[in-house]
């Protein structure tokens, strides 16, 4: 609450702020073209101290009605995700290696954290994915599983892999002897991962493209 507060509170200065020089512009101009001295009365500066508190609650209540209509899309496949958090299409030359290793870690430990939906086929033992429908991975399969960093340098895809704990065991009695032993229940394994772009671009921005004003003119993403 007091978070919110503060930052309407600053929006709500900056804007002022703003309409303020705007106004104060306008004044000048027409004083210049007419010779009049203009003086905006202390109702005008209350309109525009009004005006921007206004467009804010009505800007904040729009980006919040639609961050609850956004659905959760599958549209997004690892690699574009790792190329956004490394910030290169090269992901895995030079210094960019680590980056992506760190990349992975990231999305696991967000994933964990539900911070990310990620999407993945259970199971895959055959080339032919359309065999293993995708499905949404619990988070807290994350905490003892992460992607796969050798496996994604080659297939890009995604696999995910046991990093800590072990594996889960059942007790099998012999039907002949009366004797019980453990045996291993195999690892849930997921491959080709997909994630959503709504919740990615509000974790990872887009870089912005600006123009810088020189000749020629140029486009630099920063």
């Amino acid at each position: 609450m007091w978070g919110f507060a503060s930052q309407f509170f600053w929006k709500s200065l900056r804007d002022f702020r703003a309409w303020a020089s705007v106004a104060g512009l306008l004044l000048a101009g027409v004083s210049g073209l007419t010779g009049w001295t203009l003086i905006s009365p202390a109702w005008v500066w209350l309109l525009i101290v009004i005006a921007c508190a206004f467009a804010i609650a009505v800007r904040a209540e729009w980006k919040f009605y639609n961050g609850k209509q956004q659905k959760l899309q599958r549209d997004t496949p690892l690699e574009e995700l790792v190329k956004r958090i490394v910030g290169s299409e090269d992901i895995l030359v030079g210094d960019n290696c680590r980056k992506t290793s760190d990349a992975l870690l990231e999305i696991r430990e967000r994933a964990h954290l539900e911070e990310i939906a990620v999407w993945g086929r259970r199971d895959v033992r055959s080339k032919d994915l359309a065999f293993y429908p995708s499905t949404l991975i619990p988070p807290e399969y994350w905490d003892e599983f992460g992607i796969n960093y050798l496996q994604f340098t080659g297939a890009r895809t995604g696999e995910s892999e046991r990093v800590r704990g072990e594996p889960k065991k059942t007790m099998i009695q012999s039907s002949v002897m009366t004797t019980v032993h453990a045996q291993i229940i195999p690892d849930v394994i997921y491959s080709d991962f997909w994630f959503c772009e709504y919740q990615i671009d509000k974790i990872w921005p887009k870089p912005k493209t600006t123009i810088k004003l020189q000749w020629p003119l140029r486009k630099t993403t920063a």
